[in-house]
Order: structure tokens, then C-alpha cells, then sequence
């Protein structure tokens, strides 16, 4: 969160420090700056998507005692109103209220959905994962590319060989500690990494080819410092997938987007049509006419945009008709335009983002369970990207929003976002509570403590119709602590469902390897 805050935080004070001249604007400023940190470290850690209402309504829906040939809205208000009176109890599983909203895609009769997870979700369920982990590292590499963005604005930017040197290999570092971390985000990071080199080359120094040559090299360097930084686990690692192809099972839906991520796109979608009416007030006759070439270009790509539109919702991606447009708009706006360095980087967020969920529609990953971790693991990277750039975004927007829209263009708007929030606020005020009353510790016996393994001392577990007390479980393994060396392999016995049971927890609590590892694993 407080790395979110940070990026937030710093592209707002950025975007105004040139026209800062007395100390009210600089407070101003640092209010503005610190309202974007604050909207985008909610949105990145703190809210959930828009699932969470689907998930209420069919609770209400089942508590209703009408007849199931009654009208649905009547069921669901006579459900809704036995819950809320607490005449009824809801039938849903306790895990229901925070596992559906994470499988928020429609899926094909046969289908393993694919996971729309969140970090939210990721830390409430606390499962130890790759991309759990990775979360404040791909933070961590978006800060600095974005660093190097802002310093195209420089004049005085320190040119000498150690500043250089320490600068590459913090770039190297923080994007090459992601492929041992969680190997899904390194390909995006170095795209982007490559792109801020790109666009500091360009803001310095022009389009001419050498420039371009210049930074192509560079995106070169950096990727050989990501990967010479971490040869060693290069050099050892094998991976039994590595090869992509083209999806061929259903789509995402446009319900579906909409309900993952609807309360970004409010602000995306407004915040690029406030830049674009914005830069096109600035066109004039005659700088169109000098720009001939680029106009003539915009032209054809136009015509491709259409054309591509219409060849991929034959195909039946849904979600093309909103996402593409969006794409070439941000796009646009982050290259073509004469906007500050500040928003240019917000738009390459914005088709970043966009670009990573249109990528998944096409594409899966080879030997994938369908496209659940294609997808899972793409859109846990555009949360933190539109979180970013829609925290950003809002606080851009906001003067604009309260001093020049209408009054009823106001009120729309302020009651889509309330709305869109109070959505969004669902999820963690329900899921939460349903987490805590399955806890395996009902009796609140265990201490508050970081200690992972102190729980153990005072559950038990059940595992296929058995019961097993895990202290005992504890003790063997703060004996295994004390007392065995180096990496010996641990033998557990298998059990009827790997994933679910307790059979690999020496392995898990130790971090030793195991023979026998869990199904889909």
C-alpha cells in the first residue's frame, strides 16, 4: 500500500511543481497529491471488485419463502428483507461471501473458471503464494521505470558514470527479482521498464534513429543486468510451460468486466475524455496542416482500429468494442499529445492495462487449467496499474469535476462513484466477517503473534473424514528446526485430495521438498 501511495503521491506533485509560485499553491498541491495516494492505495489493497453484490442477491434470493415461479425482484426484497429482519439465515456457505466474488467470469458448461483475484482477497486468505509475494516487488519496478520517466523533465539530472551504474542496476534488480519472485510478472515489467527508457530517450532527445537505437540498447542492458542479477536461479530453474497459444473456450463478458473493473473505468473513461477535449481545444488550422504526416497516419490507423474491432467481435470477444477504443485513445494521449510528463504516464498505465486484459482474451498460456492463472495472473498486475492511474486520475479531475461541470452532470456523476464505492466497500465488509467465523481457531485460543506456525498449537484439523490435532504436528517440526541440515527431501504420505488436505505440511512448514506435491500445482 504505502508503495502505491508513494507512485500516486509523487506523479501528482510532479504534474504541478512547475507552476508552484507561493506557499498556497504548494499546499494545495501537497493536498492533491496526498488525496491521490490515499484514493490509490484504497483501490489497490482495500476494496474488492463489484462481484459482492451479485453474491448478496442471490443470498437474499435464496432466503425468500415465494414460490420459485414468483417474480425474481419480489424473491430477492422478501429475501433481503427475512435476512436483514433476521427471520431467516442465509443458505450460503460462509466461504461463499469471499470466494465467489474471485471467480467473477462466466465460464462454458466443462470450464475451470479463471480467477479474478484481488489483493484484498490475497491477504485476507493469506495463502503464501508467488504473487503475493511479488506484489510490493512489481511496486518496486514500476517505481523506477516511472522515475526514469520523470527525469526526461530534467535539465540538470546528474550525467556521471557511478550515477548511471547505480541506476541501471537498481532498475536490473528490482525488475530481474521477479522472475524467481513470480515469473508471470517479469515479461510485463520489462515491456514497461522499456517503454520509460523509450520515452525518456525521446522527451530528451527527439525521435531521430540514433536516439532510438540508443534506447533500444539500453532496454538491451536491462534486461541482461534482470537476468546476469539472478543467473543463478536462471541457470537452475526449469519450468514445464513456456509456450503460448491462442484461447479457444469462452470470453469474458462485458457484465464481467464491468464487474471487475467498473469503479476504474468510471474514472479512466472520464479522465480521458477530459484530456482529449482538453489537448483537441489546443488544434489549430495551421498546426494541423504542419502535421500532415502524423494526421494522415491517424487517419489509416483509424480505419485499422475499425477494421481490427470488427474482425475480433466476429470472433466473439466481447469486450473488444470497449477495451480497444480505450487502448488506442490512452495511447494516443501518451505519445501524440501535448500533455504534461505526469498524465503521459498515467495514459501508458491506462494501456498497459487495458492492453494485459485484451492480451488474456487471445492468448493463454500452454499447459494452463483452462486460462484460470493466464488470467489470474495478468490482473492482479492491471489492479495495481489502474489503481495507480485512477488514484491519480480522480484527484486530476476533481477541480474540473467541481468547478466547471453542471450541477445534474455533477450529481451523476458523484452518485455513479458513491454507488460504484458502496459496490466495492461490499466486499471487504463481508468477506472479512465470513473469514473470521471459519477460522480454525473458534475459540480464540491462539495468540496475536507473527509466528505463522503458533495456530497449530490449538486446532485441529479435518481431513478426509479424520481429525487431526496439529500440535503434535508443531512439536515435530520445531524438532526438524533444530535438528536437520541442508535440504533433504521429506517423504509424506499421499493423500485423496492433495490440495485440500494436510498431507504436504512438513514440506510446507519447513520449506524442505517433497515427493508428492498438490494437483494443479
Amino acid at each position: 500500500g504505502l508503495g502505491v501511495f508513494s507512485l500516486a503521491y509523487n506523479l501528482v506533485k510532479a504534474s504541478g511543481l512547475e507552476n508552484v509560485y507561493n506557499t498556497v499553491k504548494a499546499q494545495m498541491l501537497h493536498k492533491r497529491a496526498l488525496g491521490a495516494g490515499i484514493i490509490a492505495t484504497l483501490l489497490a489493497v482495500f476494496l474488492g471488485n463489484l462481484g459482492q453484490v451479485g453474491v448478496v442477491l442471490t443470498a437474499w434470493e435464496r432466503a425468500s419463502v415465494l414460490l420459485n415461479d414468483a417474480n425474481i425482484i419480489l424473491r430477492v426484497l422478501d429475501g433481503g428483507w427475512r435476512l436483514v429482519s433476521g427471520t431467516a439465515v442465509s443458505s450460503l456457505y460462509p466461504g461463499d461471501w469471499f470466494w465467489i466474488a474471485t471467480r467473477a467470469i462466466s465460464i462454458n458448461e466443462g470450464e475451470v473458471a479463471p480467477i479474478t483475484e484481488f489483493p484484498f482477497f490475497t491477504f485476507l486468505y493469506g495463502d503464501l503464494h508467488a504473487h503475493m509475494i511479488s506484489l510490493p516487488l512489481t511496486v518496486l519496478a514500476l517505481g523506477w521505470a516511472i522515475s526514469l520517466a520523470l527525469e526526461a523533465r530534467l535539465d540538470n539530472r546528474p550525467d556521471s558514470w557511478l550515477y548511471m551504474a547505480v541506476q541501471w542496476l537498481i532498475g536490473g534488480l528490482a525488475i530481474g527479482v521477479l522472475y524467481p519472485a513470480n515469473s508471470w510478472d517479469y515479461p510485463t515489467y520489462v515491456v514497461i521498464g522499456g517503454f520509460a527508457i523509450f520515452f525518456y530517450h525521446w522527451k530528451k532527445d527527439g525521435l531521430a534513429l540514433t536516439v532510438m537505437g540508443q534506447a533500444l540498447i539500453k532496454t538491451v542492458i536491462l534486461f541482461l543486468i534482470s537476468l546476469l542479477t539472478f543467473w543463478p536461479f536462471w541457470a537452475n530453474f526449469g519450468s514445464g510451460y513456456s509456450s503460448i497459444s491462442l484461447w479457444q473456450g469462452s470470453y469474458t463478458t462485458i457484465g464481467n468486466y464491468l464487474t471487475i473493473y467498473g469503479l476504474f473505468l468510471l474514472v479512466i473513461i472520464t479522465f480521458l475524455a477530459h484530456d482529449f477535449r482538453r489537448w483537441s481545444r489546443t488544434w489549430t488550422t495551421a498546426g494541423l496542416q504542419k502535421a500532415a504526416v502524423p494526421v494522415l497516419i491517424a487517419v489509416a490507423a483509424l480505419y485499422g482500429l475499425a477494421i481490427a474491432l470488427v474482425w475480433l467481435m466476429g470472433r466473439g470477444y466481447e469486450i473488444v468494442p470497449l477495451v480497444l477504443p480505450l487502448i488506442a485513445q490512452s495511447g494516443v494521449m501518451a505519445v501524440w499529445s501535448n500533455t504534461s510528463t505526469p498524465r503521459r504516464i498515467v495514459h501508458t498505465l491506462i494501456a498497459s492495462g487495458l492492453g494485459l486484459t485484451l492480451f488474456v482474451e487471445i492468448f493463454v498460456l500452454d499447459g494452463d487449467i483452462g486460462r484460470m492463472n493466464t488470467v489470474f495472473k495478468f490482473y492482479m498486475q492491471v489492479w495495481i496499474l489502474f489503481s495507480i492511474a485512477a488514484g491519480t486520475a480522480t484527484m486530476w479531475l476533481w477541480p474540473t469535476i467541481s468547478l466547471e461541470w453542471s450541477d445534474t452532470r455533477r450529481t451523476i456523476w458523484k452518485t455513479a462513484a458513491a454507488a460504484l464505492i458502496f459496490a466495492a466497500l461490499l466486499y471487504p465488509i463481508l468477506a472479512t466477517r465470513a473469514k473470521w467465523t471459519i477460522r480454525m481457531d473458534n475459540n480464540d485460543q491462539a495468540r496475536i503473534t507473527l509466528d505463522g506456525l503458533d495456530f497449530m498449537r490449538y486446532v485441529t484439523y479435518g481431513d478426509s473424514g479424520q481429525d487431526v490435532p496439529l500440535n503434535y504436528d508443531y512439536d515435530a517440526i520445531q524438532w526438524m528446526y533444530r535438528n536437520i541440515e541442508g535440504s533433504p527431501v521429506i517423504a509424506e504420505a499421499h493423500s485423496g485430495n492433495p490440495y485440500r488436505s494436510v498431507g504436504n505440511r512438513i514440506a510446507t512448514y519447513t520449506g524442505l521438498p517433497a515427493v508428492v506435491g498438490w494437483d494443479w500445482h
